[in-house]
Formats: structure tokens, C-alpha cells, sequence
């Protein structure tokens, strides 16, 4: 039996501490932008997709990670990168699904202008490259198309928080008129 020696339980602790403070970090992050005066914003959906972003590009920088250091993606953090993947851009897409609904004239299809751009942006990066790369890197275990798929991910991320931001902008001054005042100020 193998003695735990002081220097090994003190790394284990602060191990702990330090994830315990990432999460913690991430959670607050993620309610700051839980605001009632943003009705894109005022939602669970930004905490979850907060958090779903965080593990889905930790997971393919960990894949690329130990692909490089050992020469290959073990398939527990290549199956964890895929879930991760796929909770991540089905939150993504129930959020944008919700914009859709807001009331008070808020209401914000992403698929048109002014987010067309941006939204475009996202799904080719924050989605299908991703999908793409990740099914190259299950199929021959690659760690360049994790990389790949990890600079995609950077990317999208960048769409999705232009996009998160561009949504935001769409608040209805006075929402009892028909006109929305925010055209004139």
C-alpha cells in the first residue's frame, strides 16, 4: 500500500480547490448575464449554455491534449467530447428556439438579418466543423482534426458570443406602443 505523503495529499487538495473555484468562476459568469432588462437574457438557458460551452471546448482541447502528448485519443475523452458536442449545440438551439417566443416585440430570428451573418458563422464553425472533425478523430483516432476541431470551436464560440450579444441589443423601451422608440434615441 502506497503511503500518501504530504506533498501528494496537499496537490490532491488543492487540486480539488482549484476545480471547485473554476466551477465557481464558470457558475457566477454565467448568472451575471441573467438579466430581467434583457429578455434574450433572462433565461436558465444562459447558465446551461454557459456551462455546456465551457466542457465542450475543454474536452476537444483535452483531446487534442492527449493525442499529442501520447499518440493517440482514448475513446472515454473522445466519447465525452461528443456528448458534450451534442448537449452543447442542442442547448444552443433550443435558446435560439426561445428567442423566437420573447414578448414585447422582442421576439429575434437569428436565421435573419441583422444575425444572419453571425448565425451562419456560428453553424458552419460552432457546429458542422466540429461534427465534422470529431467524427475524423473517432474514426482514425487523429489528433489534428481534435485540434482542428478545437480552433473550430474558438471560433464558433466567438460567433455564438457576437450573436449572444447581438440578440441582447433588441429591447423594446416602451413595450405598450406599437412603435419601438429605440429607432428614435
Amino acid at each position: 500500500m502506497k503511503h500518501l505523503t504530504f506533498s501528494c495529499l496537499n496537490n490532491k487538495f488543492s487540486s480539488v480547490i482549484t476545480v471547485i473555484l473554476s466551477l465557481l468562476f464558470l457558475i457566477s459568469t454565467g448568472l451575471v448575464y441573467k438579466l430581467s432588462a434583457r429578455p434574450a437574457w433572462n433565461t436558465g438557458w444562459v447558465l446551461v449554455i454557459f456551462l455546456l460551452t465551457a466542457a465542450q471546448a475543454g474536452s476537444l482541447a483535452t483531446m487534442v491534449a492527449a493525442g499529442f502528448f501520447t499518440g493517440s485519443v482514448p475513446t472515454g475523452l473522445l466519447v465525452t467530447a461528443v456528448l458534450m458536442f451534442v448537449l452543447c449545440a442542442l442547448g444552443q438551439y433550443f435558446y435560439l428556439q426561445r428567442l423566437k417566443t420573447l414578448e414585447y416585440g422582442v421576439a429575434v430570428q437569428a436565421t435573419a438579418e441583422p444575425y444572419k451573418t453571425t448565425f451562419v458563422t456560428w453553424v458552419i464553425f460552432g457546429v458542422l466543423a466540429i461534427a465534422l472533425c470529431l467524427i475524423i478523430s473517432a474514426v482514425n483516432g487523429s489528433a489534428l482534426f481534435a485540434f482542428i476541431g478545437t480552433m473550430a470551436s474558438v471560433i464558433g464560440i466567438i460567433a455564438w458570443t457576437i450573436l449572444f450579444f447581438k440578440v441582447a441589443l433588441k429591447v423594446k423601451i416602451l413595450p405598450m406602443y406599437d412603435v419601438d422608440l429605440n429607432v428614435y434615441f
